[in-house]
């Protein structure tokens, strides 16, 4: 009781901030500096919309908005942390980017949507999110706006390695991010109806573009994007990247590029007004960390987090964890412990493969499968049951996590080809054929295998298996093409699904092996690939090349996935 009475009172002295103005929020941005720099923007559309949205706000662009006949309560987050909520409330009113409190409604059909809070990477510290899309399956604000109208596409994890690589081994990388990136883009006052909220038997509504509503991130993007495209104009140099609110810099050892780069950045920011995080810039270096991931530029490699590993191991148990039990015929034998999962649970599993698959790119296509499995239940507590396809591509992922050490290597830039790199492959009904070089192997398909190989795509695949496997420390850190005949076999190895299930336990192999080696394969046809046998034969027979035999443990580690 007491607490209680304690927490009350404090949250009477923390709601002491009022902004009670209807008008648009004022923007830190310089308007007129912004004009000028936009008038050189080659994207024409995109810079009245810039202009026209900082002058007089951005539209929402909801299209049917909700009627509310009550007032929702805010999420648990906020119910459980009230001091956290008003502090954070109170800061916001105080910038300018909520108004209120009011004691009723400041506005005729105010649409009132729960408030959540998300806890950031530091303990302790808390983001305000809007809940726009309340209530699911009923009118929203966010179901009025057009989905296409949301569409955001962010440079990606692979565009800040490209420059990196760009830039060669050592080079300095560094970065800068812009404090309050939504709150820079004010709402334009017929919308600001939309952003509503009651909190401690107060009302308010949030002035700049809300943290949960789907048009936010594409009204930012567009602003970043023109940062970054200011700054290679003004620096004349491109090495640079942003992902939302988060821009990258490269330049080449010893030539000061990442610093220019950086300079420049903070100079068009500073007449801008866009204000930067201090505590998060990084000077240039050869290793930091960038969208979770340590980069170092002078090995040339990427970190995964640790812990993002071992909880993607944790949350797979579930997939393919066995128990033992006793059979109607009193024999011990292996049965699944768990026969579904949750959607949340399986969201949740997929974020974390997406978030690995950013550094090791063979294995994104393999996320496939779980990932449709989200898409059988509406709910995020209902249950889905696991099939046998998602336990066998599960156990992939828990074999290779856990030997991987968390560090992958940059890729080559560039893709190889059989040719680039001295290989030739060719298989029958048969035999195998490869050779590397001066160095030829040969085998024939065992008696577990024979039954399959009459299967164009099987066999194919059985011999890319086989070649990786043999070489697959001189074929580490390639992106490789290697010959196909057959266009379905180029169509599985993009894939990484075929629909008969003896292809398909090959592909899985084939991923869990180019995984281990970091090697990034694709699939083409190549003419007369037939006379790569003649051209086999000849080195077979010829007695200044190493030819052997393929060894027997990779036939069998080929017929165990079987």
């Amino acid at each position: 009781m007491q607490n209680a009475v304690a927490q009350n009172m404090e949250l009477m002295h923390v709601n002491q901030a009022s902004n009670c103005s209807l008008d648009k929020a004022s923007t830190p941005v310089n308007i007129h500096v912004l004009e000028q720099m936009l008038a050189s923007y080659p994207h024409k559309q995109t810079a009245k919309f810039l202009i026209d949205g900082f002058k007089n706000g951005f539209n929402l662009q909801c299209t049917n908005p909700p009627t509310r006949e009550h007032e929702p309560s805010n999420l648990k987050s906020v119910l459980m942390n009230p001091i956290h909520t008003a502090n954070k409330i109170q800061k916001e009113v105080i910038a300018g980017n909520f108004g209120g409190p009011w004691d009723q409604p400041p506005l005729k059909n105010m649409v009132i949507s729960p408030i959540g809070l998300r806890e950031k990477k530091v303990k302790g510290t808390y983001r305000l999110i809007h809940h726009l899309s309340y209530p699911k399956g009923a009118p929203s604000v966010n179901s009025g706006i057009a989905p296409e109208s949301c569409t955001v596409k962010y440079a990606s994890f692979d565009h800040a390695i490209q420059i990196i690589q760009a830039a060669g081994p050592g080079c300095e990388i560094g970065k800068e991010d812009v404090f309050g990136a939504f709150t820079l883009l004010p709402v334009r006052p017929q919308d600001l109806r939309l952003t509503g909220f009651k909190f401690n038997d107060k009302y308010y509504l949030q002035k700049t573009l809300p943290m949960g509503c789907s048009i936010s991130s594409n009204y930012y993007e567009r602003f970043g994007t023109f940062l970054e495209w200011r700054t290679k104009k003004e620096s004349k140099l491109n090495s640079t990247s942003h992902y939302c609110d988060d821009h990258m810099f490269s330049g080449r050892k010893g030539t000061g590029q990442c610093l220019h780069l950086m300079n420049t950045f903070k100079s068009v920011c500073k007449r801008l007004h866009v204000p930067l995080c201090a505590d998060k810039e990084v000077l240039p270096c050869t290793c930091m960390v960038y969208l979770g991931f340590t980069i170092d530029t002078v090995k040339q490699w990427i970190i995964i987090p640790s812990d993002k590993i071992q909880d993607a191991i944790t949350k797979l148990a579930p997939f393919v964890e066995t128990v033992k039990i006793v059979n109607g015929r009193g024999n011990i034998v292996d049965k699944w412990a768990h026969s579904k999962v949750t959607r949340a649970h399986c969201e949740y599993v997929v974020g974390l493969l997406q978030f690995i698959t950013r550094a090791i790119v063979m294995g994104r296509a393999f996320i496939y499968r779980i990932r449709d499995l989200i898409y059988t239940v509406k709910e995020q507590h209902h249950h889905i049951r696991i099939t046998e396809g998602v336990r066998s591509d599960a156990k992939i992922w828990v074999e290779f996590l856990q030997k991987h050490n968390g560090v992958t290597y940059f890729l080559e830039t560039g893709w190889k080809t059989h040719l680039d790199l001295g290989l030739n492959i060719w298989c029958d009904e048969d035999k195998v054929h490869i050779s590397y070089k001066d160095i030829c192997w040969a085998g024939s398909w065992g008696h577990s295998l024979k039954q399959y190989a009459s299967h164009v795509v099987f066999r194919e695949i059985a011999a890319i298996c086989l070649t990786v496997s043999l070489l697959g420390s001189q074929l580490k850190n390639l992106r490789i093409y290697f010959p196909c005949q057959s266009c379905d076999t180029i169509t599985a190895l993009y894939q990484l699904y075929h629909q008969d299930w003896f292809v398909m336990a090959l592909v899985r192999h084939f991923v869990l092996i180019t995984l281990e080696h970091n090697i990034f394969v694709r699939g083409r046809v190549v003419p007369r690939y037939t006379d790569n046998f003649c051209h086999l034969q000849t080195k077979t027979s010829d007695a200044n090349y190493n030819c052997g035999q393929i060894p027997g443990d990779l036939w069998q580690q080929l017929a165990s996935r079987l």
